[in-house]
């Protein structure tokens, strides 16, 4: 499928239809606060999880406390 996006889309809307694509793709991902990125890599038969947090503000996943522009390397979310 193909997604034409034109311009004054605002933030919800772009949430929904991001929501619609990962679902109808069957991607797999990982929910996490606004400005948080997660990225799951496997390294040498093991799973790291990749968490960065790019805003100026603490966040919290799961268990785990991102400081302001944090960025860790753990084994679970």
């Amino acid at each position: 499928n193909v997604y034409y996006i034109g311009c004054g889309v605002d933030e919800s809307t772009m949430d929904i239809l991001a929501d619609k694509v990962i679902k109808e793709a069957n991607i797999d991902y990982i929910k996490s606060p606004k400005g948080v990125e997660v990225i799951r890599r496997s390294i040498e038969n093991t799973v790291k999880y990749f968490v960065m947090n790019h805003t100026d503000k603490k966040q919290i996943l799961n268990d785990l406390e991102l400081k302001p522009y944090d960025a860790l390397i753990v084994d679970y979310i």
